[in-house]
């Protein structure tokens, strides 16, 4: 019966933290378009005001909610057209050109659901699972985005949502096909959002059954899988490569041509010493090495960067949790191999990985899932870095400020 209470009060924290993060980044949307407007232009990056135009263009010449020729032509030279129908169909089905935006705010708060349930079966500890929710569901970098018409919010759902379910079968518990119709659903559109996404994901399927088959000494099974996995991977392998090579032709030199972080590009396998630097780095995307560099022309940018000093805990605890035991291996290092592909092919287009954030929240928690004494020891020792760190940047930005003016 205790257990039972304990389980009904714990579910309606999470109820809380849901309904707060969806509310908060509802008051932030609206603000942004009616107040912010007088402020500046209601986008972050560049992708925001082509989608825009793009749901514009649509609405202004579609005869009705779905008119394909119109969509044609608005997804004309895309590689991934999802995105880009969606901002069109929804904004003509609602009759506003914000109409994604809402949507973004509603993927975000499930998000959060998500990112509970994900914990929770990795930790089997609510407390644990709790705080990751509370992370995603309060940072400024989670909410903030979240009010802009880009597809990584939208990716972060299907991502993770995939990952929820990669555990369900690992730990042996029941997937729905309500889970199922989700996941396959999610899939197919993550395919037409995000290049290589699904293929990687289907590669991290083949090894959660593969592990969980030689876990349950089922050696037969995980040998068919193996060898039916290796046919298949023969068969598409043009197109899969097709997929790869488009995003390495595309921003392969983006890294290359990012200033000063260029030092932590990974070029060769000689370089692989950087790669939990490179991790870090990443983590703390969007950063400002600039305090005193701010102009209203990309107020929301820059406003996201500056409120982003809220994530180096979370970056700091996710670059320790490296080096630490892992609650569930299996899943940390899929997630540290898909954000380092990532990071190493465009590490200097934060966007291409902002998708994977909830990973460094995720290992944030783990990190601090020990008993009270340790984890007040380890919550002193994450204070103290990221006081240094803000320090740092800091000093740099008085610094820089001082020469400019200067000389």
């Amino acid at each position: 019966m205790q257990r039972i209470i304990g389980q009904d009060k714990e579910n309606k924290k999470i109820v809380n933290i849901v309904f707060f993060a969806f509310v908060i980044r509802l008051l932030v949307l609206i603000f942004i378009l009616t107040i912010g407007q007088k402020l500046s232009e209601p986008y972050f990056i560049a992708d925001d005001i082509k989608y825009d135009d793009s749901a514009k263009f649509y609405l202004k010449y579609a005869k009705d909610v779905f008119d394909r020729d119109v969509l044609n032509a608005v997804t004309e030279g895309y590689y991934e057209p999802f995105w880009p129908s969606f901002m069109c169909i929804t904004s003509a089905f609602f009759g506003t050109v914000y109409a994604a935006r809402f949507f973004n705010i509603l993927f975000s708060t499930l998000c959060v659901k998500v990112i509970y349930d994900i914990v929770n079966i990795i930790s089997n500890n609510i407390k644990t699972s709790l705080r990751a929710a509370k992370l995603f569901a309060f940072l400024p970098v989670t909410i903030l985005t979240s009010c802009f018409p880009i597809k990584d919010i939208f990716l972060t759902l299907t991502v993770f949502f995939t990952f929820y379910v990669f555990l369900k079968i690992q730990n042996g518990k029941k997937v729905t096909i309500a889970n199922i119709i989700l996941l396959v659903i999610g899939l197919v559109c993550t395919f037409y959002t995000r290049g290589a996404v699904v293929e990687m994901l289907i590669l991290f399927f083949v090894i959660c059954y593969v592990h969980k088959f030689i876990k349950e000494k089922k050696y037969g099974i995980a040998f068919i899988i193996g060898i039916v996995s290796l046919l298949l991977f023969a068969m598409f392998y043009d197109n899969i490569m097709a997929a790869f090579d488009t995003k390495i032709s595309d921003y392969g030199g983006e890294s290359k041509d990012a200033g000063n972080i260029a030092y932590l590009n990974i070029n060769s396998i000689f370089d692989i010493y950087k790669l939990p630097f490179t991790y870090m780095f990443a983590n703390l995307q969007p950063i400002r090495i600039n305090f005193f560099s701010f102009s209203n022309e990309r107020l929301w940018y820059n406003l996201i960067t500056l409120l982003n000093v809220s994530i180096y805990p979370v970056a700091i605890s996710s670059f320790l949790y490296i080096f630490c035991k892992k609650n569930n291996f299996i899943f940390w290092f899929l997630g540290f191999v898909m954000y380092s592909s990532v990071i190493i092919l465009s590490l200097g287009v934060f966007r291409h990985y902002l998708f994977l954030l909830p990973f460094g929240i995720i290992n944030c928690s783990l990190w601090l899932d020990e008993d009270e004494i340790k984890t007040k020891n380890k919550g002193f020792i994450l204070f103290l870095c990221s006081f240094l760190l803000f320090a740092a940047i800091l000093a740099y930005s008085v610094f820089k400020n001082y020469t400019t003016n200067t000389f």
